[in-house]
């Protein structure tokens, strides 16, 4: 619910109360990463990327398991808040880690590009979804002609 409403601070909260609750380790772990990505989508839709990226170098510290919905909810974040750098190094953290790529993901790190000035690197996405057998919707393709457009090269898309 505090996703929906963009409501960070009260998801931030909530999120700290689990943490620190009595619930066994398990039951945490699993509920501590379905928390903070909702915490962390809830910082996306108040333009909150400086607290997005705040929890997930958090996440290091704790030792709280991320998944490529974490991720991917930062990396939009940032794109939002036109911070394509930043989003590009958010998805070269997910390559690294050697996650599990997915449409949602490769889609907001499309949007990113296009609001710097990647255009090529938004076209190599869809190459590399392409590859890796990800399936790709119209807002992949979209997102990329968008990326194109701006970039003055739409014959590319």
């Amino acid at each position: 619910a505090c996703e929906k409403a963009g409501e960070w601070q009260n998801a931030l909260q909530i999120f700290n109360l689990m943490t620190h609750s009595n619930i066994g380790a398990d039951a945490k772990a699993h509920s501590a990463m379905i928390i903070l990505n909702s915490v962390i989508s809830a910082c996306e839709k108040c333009s909150r990327w400086d607290k997005a990226l705040e929890m997930l170098h958090w996440t290091a510290y704790e030792q709280v398991e991320c998944n490529v919905s974490t991720f991917s909810a930062a990396i939009s974040a940032c794109e939002k808040a036109g911070k394509w750098e930043r989003a590009l190094q958010l998805f070269g953290m997910v390559v690294q880690r050697k996650a599990e790529l997915d449409t949602v993901t490769c889609n907001a790190i499309i949007c990113a590009f296009g609001k710097g000035d990647g255009w090529e690197k938004a076209v190599d996405i869809l190459e590399l979804m392409a590859k890796r057998r990800i399936e790709s919707n119209r807002n992949n393709y979209n997102a990329a002609i968008s990326a194109s457009q701006k970039g003055a090269v739409w014959e590319k898309a």
